[in-house]
């Protein structure tokens, strides 16, 4: 699923790479949109579940390099702020060709190295352009009935798609069969896929 909102002065994309791959068509949708839209917008995050990189020693839990260089490819041809990941089951702070990449996946699944707490990360905008990330940590994670309940009634117009999106960033959905199963019986997709007149990713 690649999509994007623009909320004030702030675009944010989401991209597929959750097979642990960079589609073709949907690296296309991704630099189509930001020729498009980026511009417009004084800051510009990227997110997607699979980072470009593990910046652990030793680790490899990211894209495939080919795949990660045509992504950041087109990240840096559109000046990105920053960019935010899941899939490693950790908190990590890195930078990629000087663009800021957070990676976390500590939402509820069995946490990686290194270890840590259960968290989620608070981005706060401020009106001068600068942004600080900020890790949250949680010290009891509660059963996932209770938090589809209480993103559904916290957020009624997005639906669980917007709860999903928080869940395969963090790991906690980690496939599409998975999301699926999840959202069975939800109401449909309230968040845009495709912004009006730039068509399909494939």
């Amino acid at each position: 699923m690649t999509w994007r909102t623009a909320p004030a002065d702030t675009l944010f994309v989401a991209f597929d790479d959750a097979r642990k791959l960079c589609a073709p068509e949907d690296l296309g949708w991704l630099d189509r949109t930001l020729s498009l839209r980026r511009q417009q917008y004084r800051q510009c995050f990227v997110y997607m579940h699979v980072p470009p990189v593990d910046p652990r020693p030793g680790s490899r839990h990211a894209l495939p390099a080919d795949d990660a260089e045509r992504l950041m490819a087109v990240l840096r041809k559109h000046d990105i702020t920053a960019i935010f990941a899941g899939h490693i089951h950790s908190y990590l702070e890195t930078a990629v060709d000087g663009i800021p990449l957070y990676i976390t996946g500590g939402a509820g699944g069995t946490r990686d190295e290194p270890l840590g707490p259960h968290h989620y990360l608070l981005c706060e905008v401020r009106e001068d352009g600068r942004f600080d990330v900020r890790k949250v940590d949680v010290d009891e994670v509660t059963d996932n009935d209770y938090l589809e309940y209480a993103l559904r009634a916290k957020f009624p117009a997005q639906g669980i798609l917007a709860a999903a999106v928080v869940l395969l960033l963090a790991g906690v959905i980690p496939s599409r069969r998975a999301y699926v199963r999840a959202c069975r019986g939800a109401p449909g997709p309230q968040l845009p896929e495709r912004a009006p007149g730039e068509g399909p990713a494939a």
